[in-house]
């Protein structure tokens, strides 16, 4: 099968025997093209020949275009869902969003400047995320001055 026809497949399977929503559908359609526009770049080797490196490098691609990190999420999950229906349907031995993980310190790591791009993106993160962050931006238990 051509990669466009596994699309196809998978996109079917889910309408079919998983129920999805129109929503989920496009959601993956997307998040499936997304993946395949940025691998195009890079000489796309086909969803059956892609390595844990291939992600870990598109997601350092979303990170250095500050995606949010919903979307972010949404699109690895349908990632992820995609290459487990490859590997019950199609008979790809492994997924290769199982092993993928953030790199390691061993592995070549991604240029400077996304580093620091998806660093600056970490710290916004975690201080949305803080708990004692007040939407005005002051601390519980302070007075005005």
């Amino acid at each position: 099968m051509t990669d466009d026809q596994l699309n196809d497949s998978f996109i079917q399977f889910q309408r079919v025997e998983k129920s999805a929503s129109e929503r989920t559908l496009r959601n993956y359609s997307q998040a499936l093209a997304a993946f395949q526009s940025y691998m195009e770049k890079t000489l796309f080797p086909g969803w059956k020949q892609c390595t844990p490196d291939h992600f870990r490098s598109y997601l350092y691609y979303c990170m250095q275009l500050e995606m949010a990190r919903s979307t972010i999420r949404l699109r690895f999950s349908a990632l992820r869902s995609f290459f487990k229906y490859l590997v019950h349907r199609h008979g790809l031995p492994k997924s290769p969003l199982l092993t993928s993980s953030c790199p390691s310190k061993s592995e070549s790591s991604p240029p400077s400047s996304i580093k620091a791009k998806s660093s600056n993106y970490s710290k916004r993160l975690s201080r949305l995320n803080s708990p004692n962050k007040r939407p005005n931006g002051s601390l519980s238990g302070t007075l005005p001055s």
